[in-house]
């Protein structure tokens, strides 16, 4: 077709000579002495003059028949100054009775292309100088439009680039696959392509947060995009909040900013942690240390509530089954608000807890509460004298698989944990938030325990992570390394008259040492130092000061609630 649209101007649009012959071949014809004298509309013959018309073209479809009529001009005909010495037009398709072929560009009575397409780009300008131009279009037969004129300013003009984005804040729920999209749109005569980024205002706006853009260059002209967010249901559990990120374009030297604000709703699922360990979990204070009056210490929170466990008792856990069987783990209600002891059960015919001692898991709930718009979730599921290793438990273990080692137990406590838990997740869809573990002092009596220690507590942590239920958070919340935070805290220095924890043995440092290097040894962990929590200030706990008193566990959940903050902190 461009062969021929050119042959076709060569013959109509000059008076060649030699005359003209367009066939299949191509063009055949010797050039015109001055073939770019075309200035106007004057300089044009029209096809249905017959003066300015070549009798020797005719239509191959139909020689009795010529088509003569002119095709209609171009029309919303533009130009645009890129720089200095260069510019472009553009125009829009022509009309005609039966096809345009094509458009003869002419540039100050000059033409200077033919072309099929509705645009042109001219390199060849003088700065400063402006330019008239006059678009022809030409159909198959030769006929001619009416020439439609465009003039091109001397100067490039001045850049410019405009920002607007639909609306300037919008509803964001926390692990919903929709999120929320925002349409950005510009509008630029800037030449260079238009680059889009998004940002927080501040770091810990970005957390969890996934950011997508339709396009991240936009061309010159009124281009869109949509800038989408969504929030993924982080190990940290949220409080509704706002999250300002910026909007910005750029091209060459110009940028434009917007500010959106994202309106953060949390999941509405509750908060679960599992407390495990030996009998500093428990909670085993000194006796009528508990108070539980309105507004006391150890006072009852409506928003604490826990699984309602049945008590630690031999008889009741004697065999495998009766630590896996929930009904055997359990009494109905099975959640009630959490009281101390947590690892007592709350009789429905009875109203409140016997037990007047204390741990450190109520303290750390209470402390949670600042974080979280949910309820809070308590798991017990700790064994006083229990570990690894201890001799005098059985299968009473908290081994993640079936041990190698003589020395070792088996992982009947393990699995109660599992189930406690799982059971927790599933009947309250709640979100596992954290592990909390306190234990050792039955592993430091042995020193090849006390070696295996570190290695028999990253594969519980590893277990527990990698079997609890899965939650809103997803599958990818799940496995040996994932995102759930697990604290571990160090054993009682204390000393009295009773008894003396000031001086420890050597199994006793390995074991100590395991604690407060766990963060370097499993992702997502931290510990609590307990070094200072002795007498007088602080009074031991029950039966010696293996235990700690009530003074000390209210502190150290203090403690341990700073220890999942730092958790938090470092994602």
């Amino acid at each position: 077709m461009k062969n021929r649209l050119t042959a076709l101007l060569l013959c109509i649009g000059f008076i060649l000579p030699m005359g003209c012959d367009v066939g299949s071949s191509g063009i055949q014809a010797d050039p015109p002495a001055d073939s770019s004298q075309i200035s106007s509309e004057a300089d044009v013959p029209a096809n249905d003059d017959p003066a300015g018309a070549d009798s020797s073209i005719s239509d191959s479809s139909s020689s009795s028949q010529r088509d003569t009529q002119r095709p209609a001009s171009p029309t919303n005909a533009r130009a645009y100054r890129r720089s200095t010495t260069s510019g472009e037009l553009f125009w829009n398709s022509a009309i005609d009775n039966i096809a345009v072929i094509g458009y003869e560009i002419i540039r100050d009575g000059l033409v200077i292309s033919s072309r099929e397409t509705t645009n042109l780009v001219d390199t060849q300008l003088t700065p400063g100088q402006p330019y008239g131009y006059k678009i022809v279009a030409i159909d198959a037969a030769g006929n001619r439009s009416t020439p439609v004129s465009v003039i091109l300013d001397g100067n490039p003009p001045v850049p410019q680039l405009n920002l607007s984005i639909d609306r300037e804040r919008a509803a964001l729920d926390e692990g919903n696959s929709d999120g929320a999209s925002f349409v950005v749109s510009i509008d630029t005569n800037a030449t260079e392509p238009v680059r889009l980024s998004v940002w927080p205002e501040s770091p810990e706006f970005s957390n969890d947060m996934v950011v997508e853009l339709s396009a991240t260059e936009l061309q010159s002209g009124s281009q869109q995009a949509t800038v989408g967010f969504k929030l993924f249901i982080g190990m940290q559990p949220l409080l509704p909040q706002e999250r300002k990120f910026v909007v910005s374009v750029t091209s060459g030297e110009l940028t434009r900013e917007s500010r959106i604000t994202l309106d953060v709703k949390p999941v509405n699922a509750p908060d679960v942690y599992l407390l495990i360990g030996q009998s500093n979990m428990v909670g085993s204070s000194e006796y009528g240390a508990k108070d539980a009056s309105a507004g006391g210490s150890d006072a009852l929170n409506d928003r604490i509530w826990q699984l309602n466990v049945v008590p630690n008792n031999r008889g009741l856990f004697s065999t495998f089954e009766m630590h896996v069987n929930e009904t055997n783990n359990v009494f109905e209600p099975r959640f009630v608000k959490a009281e101390d002891p947590l690892h007592e059960p709350l009789y429905a015919n009875i109203g409140k807890k016997g037990g007047s001692h204390i741990g450190l898991g109520l303290t750390f709930a209470k402390a949670l509460l600042a974080d979280t718009a949910q309820r809070v979730y308590l798991v017990p599921a700790a064994w006083g004298a229990t570990g690894f290793c201890t001799g005098n438990q059985g299968e009473r273990g908290w081994n993640a698989a079936p041990p190698g080692d003589d020395f070792l137990r088996g992982t009947w406590l393990a699995e109660r944990a599992l189930t406690r838990l799982n059971m927790t997740l599933r009947d309250t869809n709640g979100i596992l938030r954290g592990i909390l573990w306190h234990q050792g002092g039955a592993d430091a009596d042995n020193y090849a325990c006390a070696k295996s220690y570190a290695d028999n507590l990253r594969l519980l942590i590893q277990r527990i992570r990698r079997e609890a239920r899965v939650d809103a958070r997803g599958a990818g919340a799940r496995g040996t390394d994932a995102a759930v935070p697990f604290i571990v805290a160090t054993q009682s220095r204390g000393s009295d008259n009773h008894s003396n924890f000031s001086n420890w043995s050597e199994p006793k440092k390995i074991v100590d040492s395991a604690h407060r290097t766990i963060a370097s040894s499993v992702p997502y962990a931290d510990w609590v130092n307990n070094d200072d929590f002795v007498p007088p200030a602080y009074p031991c706990g029950s039966t010696s000061c293996v235990h700690f008193g009530a003074a000390a566990y209210r502190e150290m959940g203090q403690r341990f609630y700073q220890a999942i903050q730092r958790i938090w902190e470092r994602r």
